[in-house]
């Protein structure tokens, strides 16, 4: 996501680029390197036009001091920052971006890639910038990718483009009637350390269906929600809640009555950007217009800006330590948790029975040389790299669901049947209950009994090794006898049926045997416009206790299989069971059906009876 910084009015940009040479190191806390984007010869950082020194800027050329006044912005930044990976941030200087001679778009910037779930994250599912990812995990996240992109207007001071404020290239803010560059890089820069939500503020949609850790801190005054609790909808109207959205961080909220007279609500908390319609690329991810003194982050330049991003000058830093920058010495960094115990395949944790729910983690877990990709099935095929394994042998031989709900994080599942983790049958896989909703993933297929099942619950690789967090497995098999110590309830049987297991089955109001037709037209007592066939089967040993969570499971000649509401279920008190009534459901195909019941963990057995 990018941001940009106008005079007036504001387009978002966007630009990729590659790295071609390194300049000079910054000297502070965290080493912050001002690269050349790409730019064509004679242009940008390659401009060899010879110029005279200027508000400490030694360089000779015209390229020279555009990259000195960068690295200066950028060393300012790196002297407060806590020290932690080095931070490369790319630049280019187009000459195509808007501008006429009253307005212009200064400049843009932003991350280049987002991260979440990493150790050390402040917040779970969470979409975190590439820089502050680095900061907080400790560790290159991105490669040798540069984590901060910019782009600034080569054209700024030309004829019909700001033709009478040229950029002022000096370190000293003395730009007089000119756009102070050292001004305008603090401000981008500041957007690719993290001062951005990555929310889409015309649609209200936000990347993978995750909050940015910006977001967290942005309360709509109207409604009192914080936007990762609001929807999609609701952000929309926030966006545009003039002066209604609040910045409710603590470090800003602290720094507010040093630093600002106007601009707040009346809690103390800095007002953001929110104009009616929609600015798109400036509207949330700014402070209001209305703050005073002038702050560096609001989306307009003004001409008494300070080089200082800090308190009682400025909110900018107060805002980024918000979000997870802090200044001063380092905390001790949280040592990086094992590996769990069934990190590897034949580690796998064991689990038993029909059905069940174990929790666990994959923070720190690893893919093992020759593991499949979890998604390799499915189309969107970014399975992660921290799997954590299982297996389990099916009881029976029945349909069973296996679902991640309760995690944490953005789940995948691979079910397998094998031996060698470099050797396995795919069985099912699964990224997203709902694709980009519901991110606890589920499969399900027809277990057989005895067999060894492998799986494997992974997680969601975005381009960053894929998520971790807190696992919650379960799985379960519908109809499981013996779920629980003590007797199953039994549907009884004719003495002398057809079949062996034929229930003893009526139709409800005369009694009549099976088989029985779906619709009996002729039977004067059922309801008009309903008159499906209503049946009464007798369960022994069903507590009076599971009665009302009762439930009847037809499988029909077809194989299709049905799950009813018994329309009454009632004990006999002077027998020993229990009669349950039901209604023959619609597409319930002729033959022999299966019919069974359940209550909770307790599953009758299998009886058949015949539809005409």
């Amino acid at each position: 996501m990018t941001k940009h910084l106008l005079t007036s009015r504001r387009v978002l940009l966007f630009a990729l680029a590659t790295i071609l040479f390194a300049s000079s190191s910054a000297l502070g806390a965290v080493t912050i390197t001002v690269v050349d984007g790409g730019d064509a010869a004679g242009v940008g950082f390659k401009d060899n036009t010879p110029v005279s020194p200027v508000g400490g800027n030694n360089g000779t050329t015209l390229g020279q001091q555009r990259l000195n006044a960068l690295q200066h912005a950028a060393d300012i930044w790196g002297a407060i920052l806590t020290s932690g990976p080095s931070i490369t941030i790319t630049a280019t200087w187009p000459n195509d971006l808007p501008c006429t001679d009253t307005t212009a778009a200064l400049a843009s910037a932003g991350t280049t890639t987002l991260h979440g779930n990493f150790p050390n994250a402040i917040f779970p599912n969470t979409w975190y910038g590439a820089a502050l990812a680095n900061k907080l995990s400790g560790s290159d996240r991105n490669g040798g990718t540069a984590e901060i992109d910019a782009v600034f207007n080569l054209r700024i001071g030309t004829a019909g483009c700001l033709s009478s404020k040229p950029w002022y290239y000096g370190l000293d803010n003395n730009h007089g009637t000119g756009v102070d560059l050292v001004t305008v890089a603090l401000h981008e820069f500041a957007h690719g350390l993290g001062f951005a939500s990555f929310t889409n503020e015309e649609t209200g949609a936000q990347p993978s269906n995750r909050p940015s850790v910006y977001d967290r801190f942005l309360r709509d005054n109207t409604t009192g929600k914080t936007w990762p609790e609001m929807t999609d909808a609701e952000r929309v109207a926030s966006a545009i809640n003039f002066r209604n959205l609040a910045w409710i961080g603590a470090q800003v909220t602290a720094s507010v009555p040093s630093v600002l007279t106007s601009g707040t609500d009346g809690s103390s908390h800095a007002l953001m950007y929110t104009p009616n319609p929609v600015d798109p690329g400036s509207t949330v991810s700014h402070f209001d217009r209305g703050l005073s003194p002038n702050q560096l982050m609001e989306p307009n330049i003004s001409s008494n800006l300070t080089h200082s991003v800090m308190a009682p000058q400025d909110l900018t830093f107060a805002l980024l330590s918000d979000v997870g920058w802090v200044a001063g010495p380092p905390a001790s960094p949280t040592p990086t948790p094992t590996p769990p115990a069934n990190d590897n395949f034949v580690s796998a944790q064991v689990l038993t029975g029909c059905s069940g729910s174990v929790t666990g983690t994959n923070i720190s877990a690893t893919k093992e040389s020759g593991e499949p990709n979890h998604l390799s099935s499915q189309p969107d095929n970014h399975g992660g790299t921290h799997s954590a394994w299982y297996q389990w042998q099916a009881p029976i031989s029945e349909s069973v669901i296996i679902n991640t709900s309760g995690s944490n994080f953005d789940t995948v599942l691979g079910v397998y049947t094998g031996t060698q983790v470099n050797d396995l049958t795919v069985v099912a896989q699964n990224d997203d209950v709902d694709p980009g909703v519901v991110q606890s993933s589920t499969v399900t297929f027809n277990a057989v009994a005895g067999t060894i099942y492998k799986i494997a619950v992974d997680g969601y690789d975005s381009g960053d090794g894929g998520d971790t967090g807190a696992i919650q497995l379960n799985w379960g098999q519908q109809f499981c006898p013996g779920n629980v110590p003590g007797l199953a309830p039994q549907i009884l049987l004719e003495e002398s049926g057809p079949v062996a297991d034929q229930a003893a089955i009526f139709e409800s109001i005369f009694h009549v045997r099976d088989p029985f037709p779906l619709v009996n037209s002729g039977n004067l007592l059922l309801p008009v416009g309903d008159q499906n066939t209503r049946v009464v089967i007798f369960t022994l040993n069903l507590p009076e206790s599971f009665e009302s969570g009762l439930k009847v499971n037809l499988i029909d000649s077809s194989n299709k299989s049905f799950e009813i509401t018994p329309i009454d279920v009632h004990q006999f008190t002077e027998f020993s069971f229990s009669q349950v009534t039901f209604r023959l459901p619609n597409g319930l195909s002729s033959g022999t059906c299966k019919v069974r019941v359940f209550s909770r963990s307790l599953v009758s057995n299998t009886a058949t009876f015949r539809m005409l």
